[in-house]
């Protein structure tokens, strides 16, 4: 087990090394393209401006005249967006026994505070790791 903490703890810093350089990098790509970046940036908002224009001129139109296929491919698809009460929607659920589903997570935990007949608790041991690895030591075979 001490050959593998070794490892583990000269893997672990193996990656700092590598983010560390690979942000250093990313820095430097930052900077030295700050330029296009912003251009492009510029690029996104304006195009997020003319959209919004054509899709409000689009919507006008079809709240004018119900047409919904526009000139040079613009068009107006129809979604249909329910609005309800989520208790409502719960009761006609546990009435039909329909559309129901667990909250896996919330009922795990009052599972395990307070024990229900029909659930077992099983004690199952899992390993952890040292967030900090205090053995000296240099292999490398990797």
């Amino acid at each position: 087990m001490k050959k593998e903490l070794i490892k583990l703890k000269l893997t672990r810093g193996r990656l700092e090394n590598v983010k560390k350089a690979y942000q250093e990098k990313y820095d430097q790509f930052q900077q030295e393209n700050r330029d296009l970046l912003s251009i492009i940036e510029k690029h996104k908002l304006r195009i997020l401006e003319l959209e919004g224009a054509i899709e409000e001129f689009a919507l006008n139109v079809y709240k004018e005249t119900g047409k919904k296929s526009l000139d040079y491919g613009v068009g107006i698809r129809i979604y249909k967006k329910l609005e309800y009460q989520p208790e409502s929607a719960f009761e006609w659920a546990l009435e039909h026994k329909m559309a129901l589903q667990l909250n896996k997570k919330d009922f795990e935990k009052i599972a395990k505070t307070s024990p229900m007949d029909f659930v077992k608790i099983i004690e199952e041991p899992k390993a952890t790791m040292p967030s900090e690895i205090n053995i000296e030591g240099d292999l490398y075979d990797e």
